[in-house]
């Protein structure tokens, strides 16, 4: 497990190490966590799973996203996208 506190610094690590699926902050400084994603993660490593969150609630991207969640719910998310990717895998 790795964190990054910035966008870029997210890159550098997606350009080092695999990862079976990355969260991001869509708020991220510099390079926001959706262009992580699609221009970093989704380039690098194709099949890469992804979960995107954000503490902040823009319209645009209210109308794409979950409302807000917990903790748990974060993780159970979390759970679900590593459990799909298992089953993907037998």
């Amino acid at each position: 497990m790795s964190g990054a506190n910035s966008g870029e610094a997210a890159v550098d690590i997606l350009c080092e190490e695999r990862f079976d699926m990355v969260v991001v902050d869509y708020k991220m400084p510099g390079v926001t966590g959706f262009e992580v994603f699609t221009q970093a993660a989704r380039v690098l490593h194709p099949d890469l799973a992804a979960v995107l969150v954000t503490g902040h609630g823009a319209s645009a991207l209210m109308s794409e996203a979950n409302p807000p969640f917990t903790s748990d719910e974060l993780r159970s998310t979390v759970e679900q996208v590593l459990g799909g990717l298992a089953q993907e895998t037998r």
